[in-house]
């Protein structure tokens, strides 16, 4: 019984350990003339010199993806895009949305995370707070 454990173990043990990744993805750029952190050595990924967009990871807000629709200050007089997704030209989104990839990822290379972060809209119309759902 032991054998089997131990052979299990050998084979699962470098999948678990080799599964996670951790990337850092905070505008440190100007931390670096004050402060030092090892990162590889805690084996986590950073683009190169630190910048908030490189080689590792990239990440969208909703100003700078597309025409995403949103209410400016959660006001319903205010919206952008047309305030909500049905209201959004989804042509003019997706070309502009384009525009914003192949501008902040020009490697056509790319293997790192690309990530989308909308916190003005939520997608489920009850993930949103009591303010959002005022607008609609």
């Amino acid at each position: 019984m032991s054998y089997s454990f131990t052979v299990i173990i050998a084979n699962v043990l470098p999948t678990l350990t080799s599964t996670f990744s951790a990337t850092w993805n905070f505008p440190s750029e100007i931390c670096r003339q004050n402060y030092s952190i090892n990162f590889t050595g805690y084996e986590i990924q950073t683009n190169t010199n630190l910048s908030f967009f490189g080689e590792k990871v990239v990440i969208f807000y909703e100003f700078v993806f597309g025409r995403y629709p949103y209410y400016k200050d959660y006001n319903a007089s205010i919206p952008i895009n047309g305030g909500i997704p049905q209201e959004c030209n989804l042509t003019a989104h997706l070309i502009a949305a384009e525009e914003n990839i192949t501008t902040r990822i020009p490697d056509q290379n790319f293997s790192g995370l690309a990530i989308i972060d909308l916190e003005e809209w939520r997608p489920l119309f009850d993930q949103n707070g009591y303010q959002k759902k005022q607008v609609t």
